[in-house]
């Protein structure tokens, strides 16, 4: 789920708006929130790619966006 989650926010921000950033890069020892507030820790565990312009899965809001329905009159 936080990987495509990552992907997610990441395709989106840098394709509709001024781009992304992560919160923090690393926060203190001991935190029960560290795989999830430090960029260092969520790439340890697998929940972004090394390098950060890339995607695990590029298509991954593909489905949300195709069916999708407008309320534009």
């Amino acid at each position: 789920f936080l990987r495509d989650w990552s992907d997610a926010q990441r395709s989106i921000y840098a394709g509709q708006a001024d781009g992304w950033y992560f919160w923090s890069f690393k926060i203190e020892e001991g935190s029960p929130n560290i795989p999830y507030w430090s960029y260092f820790e969520s790439l340890k565990a697998g929940y972004f790619s090394k390098d950060p312009s890339k995607l695990f899965n590029p298509d991954v809001c593909k489905p949300w966006i195709a069916n999708t329905t407008s309320t534009a009159a």
